[in-house]
């Protein structure tokens, strides 16, 4: 079997075990590939689930299978935890990056399938983890590169319940998605649809497959490597017959 192919079996697995026992099961974090998968298997199943990174601009998530008597809506579904990591002096603090904390977390042995997102603001960093290694993280990540850090379990901050967006109005000549991806990301329309083409590209999380697929207001595009933006519409043309389109990206 293919990694994929033990993925996707993994995800049956999961989801008959909620059903057969009737409990709460959910997966590790899925990467965006990851999500595209399940959303396929999922599509042949009757099963109730939540995916969730945490936070509602989340890219990596979980999945959350729903037994009998819990419903969508219910608190503490989401069985993981969000953790600040500050400077213990920021006065000499280093600028750290994604890579940074990321590899300052895999050195404690943690699993990158148990991580969430990692979003830096300043010398702070949050970031996403399964709830049954919090206290483990907290206890043992004292530094990142150079840079003695303190990390405890927090609610979930403004950062990333709020994320700051870039609003980018213009023109383009459709709604397709290589020419909303070169208008969002400042690429020509060939370099979009050469990502299209080497399957970069996601659509509230589901690969997209073609260069002429249609984007919808509220759409959230994920360009791996490149960023993302959530795409507003469309609202009127200009005067040489293009579209006005609308859009936000994250930063």
């Amino acid at each position: 079997m293919t990694d994929d192919e033990l993925f996707m079996k993994r995800v049956e697995e999961l989801s008959e075990l909620c059903y057969s026992r009737d409990i709460p099961v959910n997966t590790y974090f899925m990467d965006l590939h990851e999500q595209d998968l399940f959303v396929k298997v999922m599509n042949r199943r009757r099963a109730r689930y939540v995916l969730s990174g945490g936070f509602p601009a989340a890219e990596r998530r979980l999945a959350v299978f729903l037994p009998s008597y819990m419903s969508e809506d219910d608190e503490g579904i989401f069985p993981g935890t969000c953790i600040e990591a500050a400077p213990v002096s920021e006065k000499y603090a280093e600028e750290l990056s994604h890579r940074d904390y990321l590899g300052a977390l895999m050195s404690l042995g943690v699993d990158r399938n148990r991580l969430g997102d990692i979003m830096i603001d300043g010398k702070r960093a949050w970031f996403v983890c399964l709830s049954e290694i919090a206290a483990y993280v907290c206890e043992n990540m004292t530094s990142v590169k150079h840079t003695s850090v303190r990390c405890c379990e927090c609610p979930w901050p403004e950062q990333l319940l709020a994320p700051r967006i870039e609003e980018r109005r213009g023109s383009v000549s459709s709604e397709r998605a290589d020419s909303l991806i070169a208008f969002a990301l400042r690429l020509s329309r060939s370099d979009a649809a050469e990502l299209i083409r080497q399957e970069q590209v996601y659509r509230n999380g589901s690969l997209v497959r073609s260069v002429s697929d249609q984007f919808r207001p509220n759409d959230i595009v994920s360009v791996r490597h490149k960023g993302r933006f959530v795409y507003h519409g469309a609202d009127g043309t200009s005067k040489k017959g293009r579209m006005l389109v609308s859009l936000g990206l994250y930063k």
